[in-house]
């Protein structure tokens, strides 16, 4: 009696006819705005999550940042390479991006990139180490530096001192260093 029950609410509410769509894909236009830096954040990966995403790119392009000072200027670009996706953004929910005026704009750019306003590439890093021979109970700052340089940060020079080395003696003093 059960089963009869069971099979009968189903045949009830079930209609065959009824399909599960899938949603429409989001029609986008995307604009890619490159740097003239080689060594700056790697804007692909980005590009590619959008692309992988259920949308449809009604227009892509991608511009010299000298080609694009008009896109720019209207969305207050400060970071460069970045991306700006127009269209129907309001179905969209992409991390890393703001909502300027009709578009969405990348704004999560990591370091090292091109800053606009200082029209340099900001954020490479120098590692200056300074050791200490004479000392046998001080810990070798190598595992940091290998941090750095797993996490993806630039780093453009390093070089170790030992503090007894002129170049360490002036750091010393003028970052005021006791240990």
């Amino acid at each position: 009696l059960a089963l009869i029950f069971i099979v009968n609410t189903i045949m009830l509410f079930w209609n065959p006819s009824t399909k599960i769509e899938k949603p429409k894909p989001v029609n986008i236009e995307l604009t890619v705005i490159s740097s003239d830096c080689k060594d700056c954040f790697d804007i692909t990966n980005i590009v590619n999550s959008i692309k992988s995403g259920n949308v449809n790119i009604k227009k892509e392009q991608s511009l010299a940042s000298d080609k694009a000072n008009d896109l720019i200027t209207k969305y207050k670009i400060n970071k460069l390479p970045t991306v700006i996706v127009k269209g129907e953004i309001e179905k969209l929910n992409l991390e890393g991006f703001e909502k300027k005026e009709d578009a969405l704009v990348f704004t999560s750019i990591k370091p090292p990139y091109f800053s606009i306003k200082e029209n340099k590439v900001l954020g490479f890093v120098s590692i200056t180490q300074i050791n200490a021979k004479s000392c046998t109970q001080c810990e070798s700052l190598d595992p940091l530096v290998k941090q750095f340089e797993t996490s993806k940060i630039k780093i453009v020079d390093k070089k170790v001192l030992d503090v007894s080395d002129a170049g360490a003696k002036d750091l010393i003093k003028k970052y005021s260093i006791t240990k």
